[in-house]
C-alpha cells in the first residue's frame, strides 16, 4: 500500500470516525449517565488503530508530511466532538485557517501550535509526528542519555 493510498484510506476512516462520534454522543444523550462499555471500548480499540496508522506512515514528501499533520488535527479535533468552527473561537482564528490546517494547505505557527496542543489536549510531537525520546536506562549504575527512536 502506497502512502497516498494510506492517506486516502485515513481521510475516510476519519469521516467514518466523524459519524461514529456523532451517533455515539446522540446515544449519550438519550440514555442512563454510564454509557454502554461494549461500544465504548469498540471506539476506542478502532480510534487507536488509527492513531496507531498515523503513527507509522513515514511520509515520502512536504505536502504528504502536512496532510498526516493536518489528519492528527482532525482526529484529535473529533475525539472531543469539536466542530471546526469552535475549535477556531478557542484559538481565536478563523474557521478557512482550522480547514487549511486539517487539509494539510497550511502548518500552525508556533503560536497556534502551542494553541492547538493545549485545547486538543496533546503534544506538539504527536501532532508534528516527531518520535518521542526513549526514557533514560539505567546501564551498570550510570544513567544514559535519552535517544529518538
Amino acid at each position: 500500500m502506497t502512502n497516498e493510498e494510506l492517506i486516502s484510506g485515513y481521510e475516510k476512516l476519519v469521516a467514518d470516525q466523524a459519524e461514529i462520534i456523532k451517533g455515539y454522543q446522540n446515544l449519550v444523550k438519550a440514555l442512563p449517565p454510564t454509557p454502554p462499555k461494549l461500544f465504548v471500548s469498540g471506539l476506542l480499540g478502532e480510534t487507536q488503530d488509527l492513531v496507531n496508522k498515523l503513527d507509522s506512515t513515514e511520509p515520502k514528501d512536504e505536502q504528504e508530511r502536512k496532510r498526516l499533520v493536518g489528519a492528527k488535527i482532525k482526529l484529535a479535533r473529533q475525539m472531543l466532538g469539536l466542530k471546526r468552527n469552535e475549535l477556531a473561537e478557542k484559538m481565536k482564528v478563523s474557521v478557512p485557517l482550522i480547514a487549511a490546517y486539517e487539509q494539510g494547505t497550511r502548518e500552525p505557527s508556533i503560536k497556534n501550535l502551542v494553541s492547538l496542543t493545549r485545547i486538543l489536549n496533546t503534544s506538539a510531537d504527536w501532532l508534528l509526528g516527531i518520535p518521542t525520546p526513549t526514557l533514560p536506562k539505567h546501564t551498570n549504575g550510570l544513567l544514559s542519555i535519552p535517544t529518538l527512536n
